[in-house]
């Protein structure tokens, strides 16, 4: 009996960790999963994460890596009222394109593919 509950509690234990980590997804999961979209609302940094708030709604936007962020100069601040085109699958969104204080920051071209691509320490080979 004590076998029994112990083998069900560990299936349980791993059924609950992939469950949690299922959906990290990343950037090049949300333009196979998503569909392009834009929408306004207001920026929010937390926990060094982005995130666009229209209304009651919040999504975190996936704007790649700090070296690509730095090299295109955008400054965003809190509250500040962006414009996101991108791909959007549930809460998140991975941008195409945001615009902020009347300029366009680019991020990816137009088949999804990210403009920093083929760069970096390549962390994302297959």
């Amino acid at each position: 009996m004590k076998k029994n509950i112990f083998i069900i509690s560990v299936v349980l234990l791993l059924a609950a960790a992939v469950t949690i980590f299922a959906d990290d997804l990343k950037g090049r999961d949300l333009v196979t999963k998503g569909t392009l979209k834009e929408m306004e609302g207001n920026f929010v940094m937390e926990d060094n994460e982005w995130y666009l708030l229209t209304g009651s709604e919040r999504f975190l936007i996936h704007q790649g890596p700090d070296f690509y962020t730095d090299e295109i100069g955008i400054n965003l601040k809190d509250n500040d009222q962006i414009k996101v085109y991108g791909y959007l699958y549930s809460d998140e969104i991975t941008p195409v394109k945001i615009t902020a204080n009347n300029k366009d920051y680019l991020f990816r071209d137009n088949t999804g593919r990210p403009l920093w691509a083929g760069r970096g320490q390549g962390r994302n080979r297959r």
